[in-house]
């Protein structure tokens, strides 16, 4: 495996010298292999091992394709046992989302609760990890669940920002940071970590599910938590929950501020991100959405930036050379690097362990709950109407009562082929534990909806062969087709001007007529921009009539919602309204 080396040092007379360097060839570098006393008694490693945003991936196995896939813990683990055996000195921690994901997750949140500690918390204690960070998905079940995981977990769970509602405390079921202590060459060397989560969960999250907790910006806990370990410690690690923030890239203020924490906490050596599933480290720089390099290295404000993807794809690795000289420990060194998964076993004591878990899942995903008359799929499903996301809309809008349905392409994988429906293919169709709202709007807010999701594409230009999408890093997820009205999107036009003909019933919309809309609690709470759009905050809401978990509880996630439609259609035919369109004004 390739690695990539550059060095820091908090030696005075060496940064000195960088820094005289540097300023005479007009930039400021890491040199890798000076020859200097302090660089050759570099030779004491200690190492950090990280996963992050496994979301519920036990084995190497995708529960929507019900194929083997290069991922999951057990596959992990047995990288763990080889990083160990080369150097006992390791600190194993997660960054976050675990409890929901696949199928797995989902089964063992909604449909079997028998268990005393979570499948995914057996592994880790099973793989002796030292923390846990929390991630805006343990959130999805409530508190009352999330507190019964936590009681399972053999290791701390940290979130230095979740706070007690009450108190404005660290809330008492978790810790906001902790301090390991390894021998090195005989004398205590001692590791801070402090987790952080993102503290937009509120945008997502109904508030039953995080009741009696408030999430304070990130940047201030870091500070204060910096503040009280920086001498009890020899070097700190953040571990935030959140991506590293990009100009003009979609995202709430307070979701990603990996960059923001670089800024404000430099006695920090390395910086865990995690949230937006992308491999940073030395070889993988930090991208905007244009792949055009933002951090080169991964190195944001001097402080290398560890990011192990998604899935457990990848097993992320910093290691810290270390020196004793005056009297403290020096880090002379840090390499950071991400091990792929893909083509290595999977530890057999992980799979013993997850072996009953991961039967009962398949097997409870190989119900059939009705038949096919036609095939179903998501084809260029950002660019027309298809089967999928006018079933999801069409059962959004009668169980919501709504006149009109909101809804997105989660999977462009997703397919329901004719024949058999099985309970694996709505799990593939619909991926995330959302609850069904609907809500009151106006015309004039029917258009400002349809003229965000119109910002989803770019602005096609004279010559253009193809329409581009993903603008401003905007998310599949996040581009919202509404049934109920006729609508285009002229491309050619800037955006804000794009709806052209939108009408209801055959008849224009006008500002003042008033609709009620279904759509998702992700949307409701923020997701995506459109209540901002709406003008709704989190002090101004818009009018509920209809909230699927108040009137259904736990059968009201819009997953057992589609499963109950079809399960009473028995046969399910395909249908395609064709009710938007998009032209490029040639």
């Amino acid at each position: 495996m390739k690695k990539s080396r550059f060095s820091l040092t908090a030696a005075v007379s060496r940064r000195q010298f960088l820094r005289s360097c540097a300023t005479a060839a007009g930039v400021l570098f890491f040199a890798p292999h000076l020859t200097s006393s302090f660089a050759q008694a570099a030779d004491d490693k200690i190492k950090l091992l990280v996963t992050s945003d496994l979301h519920g991936n036990l084995v190497g196995w995708d529960y929507f394709t019900a194929k083997a896939a290069e991922l999951g813990l057990a596959k992990i683990s047995t990288l763990v046992k080889e990083e160990r055996l080369a150097n006992p000195n390791c600190l194993l921690i997660d960054n976050g989302d675990i409890l929901q994901g696949t199928p797995l997750d989902t089964y063992y949140s909604s449909v079997d609760k028998s268990w005393q500690v979570h499948p995914m918390f057996q592994a880790f204690n099973a793989m002796h990890y030292d923390a846990v960070v929390l991630g805006n998905h343990e959130f999805n079940y409530g508190r009352a669940f999330l507190e019964k995981v936590i009681a399972g977990s053999a290791c701390p769970l940290l979130s230095a920002n979740t706070l007690d509602a009450k108190t404005g405390r660290c809330w008492s079921r978790l810790k906001p940071y902790i301090i390991k202590q390894f021998t090195v060459a005989g004398r205590p060397l001692r590791v801070g970590l402090i987790g952080l989560t993102t503290s937009a969960v509120p945008n997502w999250e109904n508030p039953a599910n995080f009741s009696g907790l408030a999430f304070e910006d990130q940047i201030a806990a870091a500070r204060r938590y910096v503040a009280e370990i920086k001498d009890k410690t020899d070097l700190i690690i953040l571990s935030s929950h959140s991506g590293v923030e990009i100009s003009g890239e979609e995202s709430f203020s307070n979701e990603n501020q990996i960059a923001a924490l670089a800024a404000a906490c430099p006695e920090v050596s390395l910086i865990i991100a995690g949230h937006k599933h992308q491999t940073l480290d030395n070889d993988n720089p930090v991208r905007d959405a244009n792949r055009n390099v933002v951090y080169d290295r991964s190195l944001i404000k001097n402080k290398p930036v560890l990011e192990p993807n998604c899935w457990g794809k990848f097993l992320g690795t910093a290691e810290f050379g270390v020196v004793w000289q005056d009297g403290r420990w020096q880090i002379s060194s840090i390499q950071t690097a991400n091990r792929p998964t893909k083509d290595v076993v999977e530890d057999e004591e992980i799979l013993q362990l997850a072996k009953p878990y991961h039967d009962a899942t398949v097997a409870y995903l190989n119900t059939t709950i009705a038949k096919a008359s036609g095939d179903f799929d998501a084809v260029n499903g950002t660019l027309q109407d298809t089967a999928l996301v006018s079933l999801i809309n069409r059962i959004q809008r009668q169980v919501g009562h709504a006149q009109l349905s909101a809804a997105a392409t989660f999977n462009p994988e997703a397919r329901i082929t004719r024949g058999d429906i099985r309970l694996q293919n709505i799990y593939a169709l619909y991926i995330y534990e959302n609850y069904l709202y609907t809500i009151q709007i106006s015309g004039a807010q029917l258009r400002r909806y349809l003229e965000h999701a119109a910002t989803f594409y770019k602005q096609v230009q004279p010559g253009d062969s193809a329409i581009s999408t993903n603008n401003h890093g905007m998310r599949d997820y996040n581009y919202d087709m509404i049934q109920g009205v006729d609508y285009t999107f002229d491309l050619s036009l800037p955006e804000g001007e794009r709806l052209q003909a939108l009408t209801f019933n055959g008849a224009p919309v006008s500002d003042s007529d008033t609709f009620t809309l279904a759509l998702n609690n992700y949307r409701y709470n923020g997701g995506g921009g459109y209540m901002a759009a709406l003008g709704f905050d989190a002090t101004h809401r818009p009018t509920v009539l209809f909230d699927s978990q108040k009137n259904f509880g736990d059968q009201g996630q819009l997953r057992n919602l589609i499963i109950n439609y079809i399960k009473e259609q028995q046969t399910l035919a395909p249908v395609i309204y064709d009710n938007w369109h998009l032209t490029t004004g040639q």
